[in-house]
């Protein structure tokens, strides 16, 4: 009886090993389930909705405040003002944001997202300087900035390879008699790959009230303090701290102003001209509210706005972002597919290891009659041994 019980337990995990051997004809082999590589969450050019307008904007995101000693201190205004992005991908950010104090300083901020920012903790990293406008070309970080700002002000460039350590170069722009020079923003320009260093030149002090954008031209960085200078834009009210972009064929000019009831708001403008022929915009100003101090970007093919806000308080100003509205529905759309994606193959692995376990009991079930039949045998030998000897 015991020998049949035997008999029958082996039969039985011979069984089971042909049912492994068939495995191969499964319709999803456990070994060749597939991931493939995700690019990221992306964004594909924006299509205009007419010709003479800007971009339609999101509502905005506060993204700095002034929470440092040297941010809440000062006669004046107080808080961050402006934010001027650097796409440097160095140290585990993404981003590298450069603002300043509304009158005086420079800090740095780092982010992955542009809407939660982690700031330096060394601020201020200039202390006698105002308005950074940075680009990172190198390995090395350019950054124009504006000082003596409550004097005859001038532009200096500083240089840096670690991007928290400047060292003055040269003076770009040389302060004027009772004028302003400052607010400067630099682009380079992916058509020409020349450099354009645009800002603010003008009379604001005297009585004269003349406004006037400016822009020089060169190939290099360090020869701007000697290049051609073009005036990009002239008023008898107030207009300043430009910052252009270029997309899709066309020049979009961003400037701070204020209206009749002294309260800041944003201009934007167009052209086919880096230098010349800008024209409003229909639906300018794009900003209001005493919201000022705009700086535009291209962040994956899609506008990213910065600017600053005047509180209520009128002396605290903080720095806010907003996107256009077809790059967060991009964005959107391309997270909620890479998701869908994700979840797929999540579902495929969940029902790949279950396949996998399923394998891995019947290879237990393998080596059990492997030695189930080992004993078996064994225990045949000895007994036909014994029956030898018995006779």
């Amino acid at each position: 009886m015991a020998d049949v019980s035997i008999r029958i337990v082996a039969i039985g995990l011979i069984s089971a090993l042909l049912l492994v051997c068939s495995l191969n004809n499964l319709g999803r082999p456990y070994d060749t389930f597939d991931f493939s590589e995700r690019s990221g969450v992306q964004a594909y050019p924006i299509t205009k909705e007419a010709s003479s307008t800007y971009f339609n904007l999101t509502l905005p995101s506060v993204v700095l405040v002034g929470d440092q000693t040297w941010e809440l201190t000062g006669e004046g205004w107080i808080g961050t003002h402006t934010l001027q992005i650097v796409e440097a991908n160095k140290e585990g950010w993404r981003f590298w944001g450069y603002y300043c104090h509304p009158w005086i300083g420079i800090g740095l901020a780092w982010s992955n997202d542009l809407l939660h920012w982690t700031k330096y903790e060394h601020n201020q990293i200039i202390s006698d300087g105002r308005w950074p406008s940075v680009i990172y070309l190198n390995e090395t970080f350019y950054m124009f900035y504006t000082y003596d700002y409550d004097k005859d002000s001038g532009i200096r460039l500083a240089v840096s390879e670690d991007g928290t350590s400047f060292r003055d170069y040269e003076t770009i722009v040389q302060p004027t008699s009772k004028q302003r020079n400052q607010n400067p923003f630099i682009l380079r320009n992916p058509l020409d790959e020349k450099n354009y260093l645009y800002y603010y030149h003008g009379d604001d002090t005297s009585g004269r009230w003349m406004w006037e954008i400016r822009v020089r031209v060169a190939d290099s960085l360090f020869d701007l303090d000697k290049a051609q200078e073009y005036i990009v834009l002239r008023s008898d009210r107030c207009l300043a701290s430009p910052s252009v972009i270029y997309l899709d064929g066309t020049y979009y000019l961003t400037a701070e102003s204020i209206d009749v009831s002294s309260v800041w708001n944003t201009l934007a403008f167009r052209s086919s001209s880096p230098i010349s022929g800008f024209e409003e915009c229909s639906n300018s100003p794009i900003l209001v509210n005493d919201e000022a101090c705009p700086m535009q970007y291209i962040v994956d093919g899609q506008l990213v706005l910065t600017y600053s806000k005047l509180l209520e308080d009128k002396r605290t100003w903080d720095t806010r972002v907003v996107f256009s509205r077809t790059f967060l529905m991009e964005q959107v759309r391309h997270l909620s597919a890479a998701t869908r994606e994700m979840e797929n193959d999540i579902r495929v692995l969940s029902e790949n290891i279950s396949i996998m376990q399923f394998i891995l009991i019947l290879q237990f079930l393998m080596t059990a009659a492997i030695v189930v039949l080992s004993i078996y045998t064994l225990c045949l030998v000895r007994r036909a041994r014994a029956t030898r000897v018995m006779k």
